[in-house]
């Protein structure tokens, strides 16, 4: 169980990353460095997290494991986001970069 968490996470992280600053700009949030820009640094890491945490999910547990992945990460995603606020950067980032190492090396 401990390792769905921990899957979600990273993809509800990354897909926060990935978000953050269309949502952002229309709540009028402020927007760090990181993550402004199209092709901002954290961007790609980020969508490697997604990709790496449902692949994982797909192949370390059963086939349906990838849909409660993506079910838990999006209910992440956005409960981080609306509760945190503008807050939710650097956890984010935190939790993508710890997340992309803990998947390979934890979960499997």
């Amino acid at each position: 169980m401990l390792k769905y968490a921990v899957l979600a996470m990273t993809f509800g992280s990354g897909l926060i990353l990935i978000g953050y600053e269309d949502q952002a700009r229309m709540k009028g949030w402020p927007v760090g460095e990181l993550l402004s820009g199209d092709a901002s640094f954290m961007k790609l890491p980020a969508f490697g997290c997604i990709l790496s945490s449902v692949a994982i999910s797909f192949f370390a547990f059963q086939w349906w494991s990838l849909f409660v992945t993506i079910g838990l990460g999006f209910t992440y995603g956005f409960l981080a986001s609306q509760i945190m606020k503008s807050w939710v950067q650097f956890p984010a980032i935190l939790g993508a970069i710890s997340g992309f190492i803990l998947c390979p090396l934890w979960v499997l």
